[in-house]
């Protein structure tokens, strides 16, 4: 029997309500930005793809970059429209299959859980290990996007240089503000907590990677 596999499947809120233009618009973004990413990723075994328009799918042999995915994707969107996601660990039939063709145990969960995200208006649910982590995990990714949320774009902006793990002062001559606003921005955005909540996810998919 093949082995388990990670399945990252999202999708675009309220996707129908944009025009035609802010649809397409959306669409390129999403696609170049998945390009890019996609070949930074050792571990997908289905590249990253849109499909059906509004949702997004890959396949992965082990969960640790996928908390780089959500974070790229919420960049590559942030100022378009918003998502939610899940991750599932289970069987697929066909893994050299087309994405949109492929079926089995793990594409049914995660359509599942898709669509109970929708009902609770929650934006993620990680199916993997123990039904401890994944609560965990779920409470430490809903936390990080409600901040991210609350948000000013350039806060945000901020948030993400920083994230990259550029200095303060650099942040203020990319973005030509004085370093007073970048500090202020900061700890109003409570920037700090959002990635420490960041490596708290990462520390997570580390433990599975390590013990499953």
């Amino acid at each position: 029997m093949d082995e388990p596999l990670y399945l990252f499947l999202a999708d675009l809120k309220k996707s129908t309500s944009l025009s035609q233009s802010d649809a397409e618009r959306v669409r390129l973004a999403l696609e170049d930005g998945l390009r890019t990413l996609n070949d930074k990723l050792e571990t997908r075994l289905h590249p990253l793809q849109v499909n059906y328009g509004d949702e997004i799918a890959g396949l992965f042999s082990a969960p640790l970059e996928l908390q780089a995915v959500i974070n790229n994707i919420r960049r590559v969107l942030d100022d378009h429209i918003s998502f939610r996601f899940v991750v599932a660990y289970g069987q697929v039939g066909d893994p050299t299959a087309p994405l949109t063709q492929m079926s089995g145990p793990v594409f049914k969960e995660a359509n599942d859980a898709l669509l109970a995200l929708k009902r609770q208006r929650e934006f993620a649910d990680w199916r993997i290990s123990s039904e401890t982590t994944r609560l965990s995990l779920n409470a430490l990714s809903r936390a990080q996007n409600a901040f991210i949320s609350d948000m000013t774009d350039y806060q945000r902006r901020v948030h993400y240089l920083l994230a990259e793990g550029v200095s303060g002062v650099d942040i203020a001559a990319r973005l030509n503000k004085d370093p007073r606003s970048v500090s202020y921005a900061r700890k109003a955005s409570k920037s700090d907590i959002v990635l420490d909540l960041d490596r708290a996810i990462m520390a997570n998919l580390q433990d599975i990677k390590s013990g499953q």
